[in-house]
């Protein structure tokens, strides 16, 4: 009988193919990418350092050369009940990467006990061929079911850019042509980080930690990051949060399934039904954004994405202060109004962003100087759309907010001036002026505790 031939129409498929996850995450030092990979599914760690120590885990011993990196991970290619090999780090690992390229690879006739003594970097091309050695190897284990976490810490890199100034991002703390192998064959690659306010006081930026620890899945100008699925472009460092994300569908897939099911929609409900769905269609284009509050402080805090231009992709944060903790309404108030207006923003209450996002406007960006030298982009204002790179329709409002909060401004946002209450605060301090929350200002709005969006 002949064999019958693989690639043919009869052999087709369609849909989704589950299968394990190749997942690099990188982040600042003490984010928690460990304990996030200790959260996976029966993982077992092969460290090459001890930033695993604090966690009750299964481990191999540390390794320490290339033989006892092949000898691990070929005994997960074996028979166990662990789901998830984690390498715990690529930056640990990478030095014994060239360890194995010097001992194999002779630089002419010669053998080098460097990775610089090839000369003009060729000893990092080499060691590609090590880091693609592993890469197969990895996936092996994935052919097997297994799912691979890589975890690495994050470094700044200058980025060389030909039409504007130089400037820095995070990558993973590899060199970067074995960090371009490794982003290239991952499935995800997420940036983990302790999320951070800023403003400028006195001249001088003071940063403030929220105290939330962060994943980003998708890439801006200040670091790198991709994911091959639906989930949002940030969301909490929990790997229950990460599974959930995997898991959902984007609004479009969603919407895409619910209209392939209206030729059965009787003809007496359809009408209805098209309603509901613009209705969906339409919150799902609003911009991420929420009203914030923290002892009598209040402000909006909304992300806004650049969609055109050499920035495209990019997003900001614009937080815009409306109320210091003393109750009194801040001078830009109407103006912070009237930008939201200017994004489509529709009701009149703070506390109902609906709207948000559904037309385009201007960003009006400036650049600030942090207490490091580091030039970062501060949003000032949104105006109406003219000319210039537009804001994105495209993201969802996360936060929510009392909703007597947000009416103390409704006459405002009617375009009556008003102050908002006073507020009961055991020490009462002045607004902030110049458009930025004072230091204290900043740390009632923003503290270790709350949830900006």
């Amino acid at each position: 009988m002949a064999e019958r031939q693989k690639m043919s129409l009869a052999a087709v498929t369609r849909g989704k193919v589950k299968r394990p996850q190749k997942v690099v995450l990188y982040g600042t030092e003490g984010v928690g990418k460990s304990t996030w990979a200790g959260d996976a599914p029966s993982p077992i760690f092969i460290p090459t350092e001890d930033g695993s120590d604090h966690l009750d885990v299964a481990r191999f011993p540390r390794v320490e050369t290339w033989g006892e990196m092949l000898d691990a991970l070929d005994a997960l290619r074996g028979e166990h009940a662990y789901r998830t090999a984690v390498i715990d780090t690529l930056d640990g690992l990478e030095a014994i990467v060239w360890a194995r390229t010097t001992a194999t690879k002779l630089n002419g006739d010669k053998r080098v006990s460097n990775i610089e003594d090839y000369g003009f970097a060729k000893g990092y091309i080499y060691a590609l061929d090590v880091w693609r050695d592993f890469i197969a190897r990895l996936d092996a284990l994935v052919s097997r079911g297994m799912s691979v976490v890589l975890l690495s810490h994050a470094a700044l890199v200058t980025i060389k850019s030909p039409d504007t100034e130089d400037f820095q991002r995070y990558d993973l703390k590899i060199h970067h042509k074995a960090s371009a192998l490794v982003r290239e064959w991952a499935d995800h690659v997420l940036f983990a980080t302790t999320d951070i306010g800023m403003a400028k006081i006195n001249q001088r930026a003071k940063v403030t930690s929220l105290g939330d620890r962060v994943l980003h899945t998708t890439s801006s100008a200040a670091w790198v990051a991709k994911t091959r699925s639906a989930a949002p472009a940030r969301l909490p460092l929990s790997w229950a949060e990460w599974v959930s994300a995997l898991e959902s569908e984007s609004t479009d897939a969603v919407l895409a399934r619910i209209e392939s099911m209206l030729p059965h929609v009787h003809e007496s409900k359809r009408a209805a039904v098209d309603a509901a769905i613009e209705k969906a269609r339409a919150s799902s284009d609003q911009l991420e954004g929420a009203l914030v509050t923290k002892s009598g402080a209040i402000g909006v805090d909304v992300i806004i994405e650049v969609t055109e231009g050499e920035h495209a992709g990019e997003r900001l944060r614009w937080y815009g202060h409306l109320v210091g903790s003393d109750g009194a309404t801040s001078e830009f108030a109407q103006r912070i109004i009237e930008s939201l207006r200017h994004l489509g923003w529709s009701t009149d209450d703070l506390s109902d962003l609906s709207g948000l996002g559904s037309t385009t406007a201007i960003a009006v960006v400036d650049h600030a100087t942090n207490a490091d030298g580091k030039t970062y982009a501060d949003v000032k204002w949104i105006n109406a759309l003219s000319s210039g790179p537009s804001i994105s329709d495209e993201a969802r409002i996360t936060g929510t907010a009392a909703k007597q909060l947000g009416q103390r401004f409704s006459a405002l946002a009617r375009g009556t001036r008003a102050k908002a209450p006073q507020q009961r605060q055991q020490h009462s301090r002045p607004a902030s002026r110049g458009g930025a929350p004072s230091s204290a200002d900043l740390a009632d709005a923003f503290g270790d505790d709350d949830i900006g969006f």
